[in-house]
């Protein structure tokens, strides 16, 4: 078997001394004169040679240098020779020596190599040093890394890569254990007996001692690993398309994904094509509320499809990740009924722009949560984090996220389970679907809408046949099709020489506004970030009040010329009106919240089971109590409702009609 320096280790009391007096010997003789002829000849013998090699040579060159004896069929007596000048100029003993010798006739026999890296000769734990069992362990790491990369350095810790039962690709951060195994499955170990003259030797594992060192040694020894892809991706110098491991992406391609043919610089009607179909796919989700027919006639127009736009930019946001320098806005895809088809909109396109199942999950309600479910994602490598039926009714708020949804080109948070922080890779892209979601102004400023509006009671009743396919069954059948036409929009994009979109972005989203929308635009795709009024209109403010003050300023400026005002009260409607005021309409606080989804603290306000807020009967006393605190309150409209308007109990309230409230005008607005 190969050994190390060990020997000399294991052996203090006996060859050391004599390795000892020779150093002492040519160290008193080192300044005495040469008696050597100024011209040497080149080593001849074995013996020669052996002597010739240089002082520290290291075990695999020995290895090497007996396998070139033994290729020139050397006599016995010149290998005992040469054994003999080995033992003095190198830490291996005779008995080294001749079972490496063993080794190479029986290899040979059998017509292998000696080659460290496909050989039988490995190290035995019980007699190398350390130093020499840790630099085989890391040489065969090294060697099988360089060959097939295995084992990476990803967010400041070992990690390698794991494949799911469903097919998901996952990057896993290593502990020591699973090092272990990974280096077991690479190297060869033994432990030897001695018993007399004879030594056998039995395989083992590696030594948890040398592990444990690799294992806690610099992480920069290892390949760095930024993101990991199951598809071809766009970096800025190419298109991935090999699979295996390129400038910190490692691209594992989906088992059984069959990519079309694609063009470098598709036709114009190819791409034309490509967005056909992509429409067509998503044709039977009411985007913006059209209809199938509506919508795909807008396609065809070239006209404004905002969310289809937004939809498009959800899968291409993936795809053209390495292209965008900087952080990519998040995907609201947000509906008025449940089951309207947010959910699948936005997993159907993630299995598009992945062939990969999605794993929609819940967004936490504590905040500390939510940090550290965003940190467990970014660290599996995960190329999207969808939250699915986000609260709806109150606003959607998280510092958190906020802070996630901006973080390029790293993030840095809590490991959950564990006190310590880690720095990992930010290339995943947002998406959100819920209910009537509202959200916080910060969010809403790294956000883009999804539009659903089924124009329908209960969506969730739609029969199968109106659908033109089960989209699941669709996108698994059809995956590389469909991701064929998303690279074809980015092959048609940089054969025009990568135009950016030059619309007004959002603030820190700059690049990713112009390589998406550039893509988009570049394809006749229109609409992109055009709906942004919408979304604002979803905007909760810091101040509930003020939402349901700017509600009532809006229902009193919708008084129709029948009459004569708007008045407002708590519970029915069905009140006996002083004479004076029966031209009026009369309109319920209650009916005005419900409507609105303002959900005002202590007002009684209770939440449906799809995220809907709605006001009981029961709410009513409550109500009373908190409008009469509100009597007097000042709010500000803007446009038609310009000026101040000041909530006020009418005078002409009465027992009968209960407390009557209205809202006046304030001319004087300096004041």
């Amino acid at each position: 078997m190969l050994r190390s320096g060990s020997r000399k280790h294991a052996t203090d009391s006996g060859t050391l001394s004599e390795t000892t007096k020779s150093s002492r010997r040519r160290r008193r003789n080192a300044n005495a004169p040469s008696t050597k002829p100024a011209n040497v000849a080149p080593p001849q013998t074995p013996e020669e040679e052996a002597l010739a090699l240089p002082k520290g040579i290291s075990d695999p060159d020995v290895l090497k240098f007996l396998e070139k004896q033994y290729a020139g069929n050397i006599s016995t007596s010149d290998k005992n020779l040469m054994f003999s000048a080995l033992a003095r100029t190198t830490a291996l003993g005779k008995r080294d020596l001749t079972k490496m010798w063993k080794g190479i006739e029986t290899l040979a026999s059998k017509g292998k190599s000696t080659d460290l890296s496909d050989s039988k000769f490995f190290p035995v734990v019980n007699q190398w040093d350390f130093d020499k069992l840790v630099e085989y362990a890391q040489r065969r790491l090294a060697d099988e890394n360089e060959k097939d990369p295995f084992l990476f350095h990803f967010s400041g810790e070992l990690a390698r890569l794991t494949t799911s039962e469903d097919g998901t690709i996952r990057i896993e951060t290593m502990n020591q254990n699973q090092f272990e195994h990974e280096l077991n499955r690479v190297s060869k170990w033994s432990h030897a007996t001695v018993s007399g003259d004879s030594e056998t030797e039995r395989g083992v594992a590696c030594p948890t001692d040398v592990a444990r060192h690799i294992f806690n040694g610099p992480r920069s020894d290892f390949l760095p690993l930024n993101r990991l892809v199951a598809v071809p991706t766009f970096t800025k110098q190419k298109m991935i398309t090999t699979p295996g491991y390129k400038d910190g992406i490692y691209y594992m391609p989906q088992k059984g994904l069959s990519l079309p043919t694609l063009e470098l610089a598709p036709s114009e009607d190819r791409v034309r094509q490509a967005i056909y179909d992509l429409a067509d796919l998503f044709a039977d989700i009411p985007l913006d509320g059209m209809s199938r027919k509506e919508f795909m006639n807008a396609i065809d127009n070239g006209q404004d499809v905002s969310s289809f736009s937004h939809l498009l930019s959800y899968g291409l946001s993936s795809v053209v990740r390495e292209l965008i320098d900087g952080p990519v806005a998040g995907h609201l895809a947000r509906k008025d009924k449940p089951r309207s088809g947010a959910t699948l909109a936005l997993t159907i396109m993630e299995r598009v722009a992945t062939c990969q199942p999605s794993a929609p999950q819940s967004l936490p309600v504590r905040e500390e949560e939510v940090q550290k479910t965003i940190m467990s994602i970014f660290r599996e490598g995960a190329s999207y984090v969808l939250f699915d039926n986000i609260k709806g009714g109150a606003e959607i708020e998280s510092d958190a996220l906020a802070a996630a949804m901006t973080a390029y080109p790293t993030y840095k948070g809590r490991i959950l389970g564990a006190s310590t922080m880690a720095t990992v890779p930010a290339n995943a892209v947002f998406g959100f679907t819920g209910n009537r979601s509202a959200l916080s102004p910060q969010l809403a400023e790294r956000m883009l809408l999804i539009d659903i509006d089924p124009k329908m009671e209960s969506p969730g009743t739609r029969a199968p046949s109106s659908f033109k396919c089960d989209l699941t069954s669709e996108v698994q059948k059809n995956a590389g099709h469909y991701l064929g036409c998303l690279l074809t929009l980015v092959h048609n994009w940089i054969a025009k020489g990568c135009p950016e979109w030059t619309g007004t972005p959002l603030g820190g989203f700059e690049r990713h506004a112009a390589v998406v929308g550039g893509v988009l635009e570049a394809a006749g795709v229109f609409g992109f970030m055009k709906n942004r009024d919408k979304l604002n209109a979803l905007v909760k403010t810091d101040d509930p009040i003020s939402d349901f003050m700017d509600a009532l300023i809006a229902e009193n400026q919708e008084t129709g010329s029948q009459f004569d005002g708007t008045l407002f009260k708590v519970g029915s409607t069905d009140s006996d009106l002083p004479i004076s005021l029966r031209n009026n309409r009369v309109l319920s606080f209650s009916d005005i919240l419900n409507q609105a989804q303002i959900a005002l603290p202590n007002f009684g306000y209770k939440t449906a089971a799809d995220g809907e807020v709605f006001y009981p009967a029961s709410a009513n006393s409550r109500i009373a109590q908190r409008i009469k605190n509100l009597e007097g309150t000042v709010r500000n409209g803007e446009g038609e409702t310009a000026g101040r308007w000041i909530l006020q109990e009418h005078p002409e309230s009465t027992k009968k009609s209960g407390k009557l409230y209205y809202l006046r005008h304030l001319d004087d607005l300096a004041a």
